[in-house]
């Protein structure tokens, strides 16, 4: 009798794990479907950048800056300050190359927000 009573038991003990098991191994399945649909309907997407104005970089702060294509808090920050140091003279930047003067603003992100940009 006592044999049936354990073997009954773990029985009843495996059917639980097994029903615990398939149901976590759904889940999964079902949130990885979710995920994929997801990543999968972004795959495509490209970013734009959207500016409903230009942006003048002698009178931007850092923040306007900041939303032309790969000028990210530091070289903003650094447009910011050198205007501060040559605004005396006049206006910083007169065309879009005056970018190049700012440490870490090459040819490339130039030629980037240079669409972006206006000189008024």
């Amino acid at each position: 009798m006592c044999a049936g009573f354990y073997d009954d038991r773990l029985r009843r003990m495996s059917m639980t794990k097994c029903r615990a098991f398939v149901f976590a191994a759904v889940g999964a399945c079902v949130l990885s479907a979710i995920f994929a649909g997801v990543w999968l309907s972004n795959a495509g997407a490209v970013d734009e950048i959207v500016l409903e104005t230009r942006i003048n970089p002698n009178t931007a702060p850092a923040a306007s800056l900041m939303r032309l294509p790969n000028i990210g808090p530091k070289r903003a920050r650094a447009i910011v300050e050198y205007r501060r140091a040559v605004g005396g003279a006049g206006r910083a930047f007169e065309k879009a190359e005056d970018l190049a003067k700012i440490k870490g603003v090459g040819p490339a992100t130039v030629e980037g927000v240079r669409q972006w940009l206006c000189f008024d």
